[in-house]
């Protein structure tokens, strides 16, 4: 069975080892290939050895490495969920470019940014206790996610 870029497959979970102190996951692909994802990342995901766990085939490079990503246990790609306002502040992206980024909260605690989405949302007015956002994608568990208000004042 070939595995294909941007579709999911069930993989099985087969152990949990630790390398240079670091523990990680092995998982076992449709095809019997095995890929080992560091589980310092998937704490909530509660990983049980023996299970079944859906995963997105998010890249595979032109070596053939193939880039897995756990569905997440509660977020799901391309659902709505309100997120908790935590604030507002400047970030520097890897071009050097200063931009401006809400920070909200999930369901675990974990923070994660937004862009505001118009001038009112940057000014000091502007904090709702939610903001509803559209999980764009999950790579290392870490949510990418798109601000759907559209509120201005």
């Amino acid at each position: 069975m070939k595995l294909f870029e941007h579709k999911s497959y069930y993989f099985t979970i087969l152990k949990k080892i630790n390398i240079d102190n670091n523990e990680f996951y092995i998982f076992n692909a449709p095809d019997c290939t095995k890929h080992t994802i560091p589980a310092k990342f998937y704490i909530n995901y509660k990983f049980k050895i023996g299970s079944l766990i859906k995963c997105y085939i998010d890249k595979i490079n032109c070596n053939g490495q193939i880039f897995i990503e756990p569905e997440h246990p509660y977020y799901k790609r391309h659902s709505i969920h309100d997120f908790l306002y935590k604030g507002k502040e400047s970030r520097t992206t890897k071009q050097g470019i200063n931009i401006d980024v809400i920070t909200v909260v999930d369901k675990y605690g974990r923070v994660c940014t937004i862009l505001p989405n118009n001038k009112f949302q940057k000014s000091e007015k502007y904090k709702p206790e939610k903001i509803q956002c559209k999980v764009e994608r999950v790579k290392k568990s870490r949510l990418y996610l798109v601000n759907l208000d559209i509120v201005c004042h």
